[in-house]
């Protein structure tokens, strides 16, 4: 089974969701239809049977921590992926750095290449053509996105594939108030 864990800001940026969709529409762009989020590492695989243990780690994890602050930084066009990124912060880059040490640690997973310099981003597009990502960049570079996007809850994704288009939400985390 694959795995996402990330913070859920599909209501932070409600316009922003409005303009993907229509874009989506307007040019068949998006490979994912997952709601907006920020991955806090990359999707990882664990055997089927310890989904459970996880998800009661992962709420161990979240459970004594705050909601936070979140500031974007832009929207970018890196190849085959559309994304707002998000400035750097000790909070989520703390949390990036203790998440994958515990999953590490206790399900011994190897991590993705891009887990040693993470780039904190809710991805808009994904797709594998780099030419109807650069439309759909040409076509969302201008719209407007919050200055700051509060952190309040958490979600976890599964796939038994891992392919793109088969994520689906599984599970949610709230932060603490």
């Amino acid at each position: 089974m694959n795995v996402f864990i990330a913070i859920d800001v599909n209501d932070n940026f409600k316009n922003l969701k409005i303009a993907v969709d229509r874009i989506d529409k307007q040019i068949g762009i998006n490979k994912s239809k997952l709601p907006l989020h920020i991955s806090l590492m990359m999707p990882f695989e664990i055997e089927d049977e310890m989904l459970d243990n996880l998800i009661s780690d992962v709420n161990t994890f979240f459970k004594e921590r705050d909601v936070f602050n979140i500031y974007p930084k832009g929207i970018e066009n890196v190849h085959t992926i559309c994304w707002l990124r998000m400035k750097e912060s000790k909070i989520i880059n703390d949390m990036h750095d203790d998440l994958l040490k515990m999953i590490v640690d206790k399900y011994h997973i190897k991590p993705h290449e891009y887990d040693y310099d993470y780039k904190f981003h809710c991805t808009l597009f994904l797709n594998e053509d780099a030419n109807i990502i650069d439309k759909g960049y040409e076509l969302i570079k201008n719209e407007m996105y919050p200055e700051v996007v509060n952190a309040k809850n958490i979600c976890l994704g599964i796939s038994d594939s891992g392919l793109i288009g088969t994520y689906h939400i599984y599970h949610k985390f709230e932060l603490r108030s």
